[in-house]
């Protein structure tokens, strides 16, 4: 992100799942992919995605970890989240994922069930309101270094 400052860029788009709100670095712009697979049904989903404010996230954007057997964040706008309004959901690509949301915080801490490999992952948060159906999401891309790999990269 700094190379990009210092290029002289305004902003950058990233791989990150999601919709963008307001306080977002311009440099984090998030993106909604849409799949050759995806049924019209799944598009409007995906076209509808609202934004999920996240701040504190471990591991930050972007970071490279040795290994991660938790993540976490803070869910900055839910302050009236309860089970039965709406449906939170983690993940952590291609990892069983077990979570805690503590409201009071907004923190969301999550545990992955298996290590992961070197290479690059992400994780997904997931909000529904279950009496509109509409659903907001906030990714992050991270990645797992390789043991030989003296760069982190």
């Amino acid at each position: 992100m700094q190379l990009v400052r210092d290029s002289g860029f305004a902003g950058a788009m990233t791989v990150d799942g999601g919709a963008s709100y307001q306080g977002l670095s311009p440099y984090l712009v998030k993106r909604q992919v849409i799949y050759s697979s995806d049924d019209m049904n799944k598009f409007l989903i995906r076209f509808g995605m609202r934004a999920l404010s996240a701040s504190q996230q471990y591991p930050a954007p972007g970071q490279v970890v040795a290994q991660l057997a938790t993540f976490s964040c803070r869910l900055d706008d839910l302050a009236d989240y309860s089970p039965e309004k709406y449906v939170l959901n983690a993940k952590a690509t291609g990892k069983k994922v077990t979570f805690n949301f503590d409201p009071q915080a907004r923190i969301l801490t999550a545990t992955v069930g298996s290590e992961f490999k070197p290479g690059n992952y992400f994780i997904d948060i997931y909000l529904r309101d279950k009496a509109t159906g509409i659903t907001a999401q906030n990714g992050w891309l991270f990645t797992v270094a390789g043991k030989s790999d003296k760069t982190g990269y």
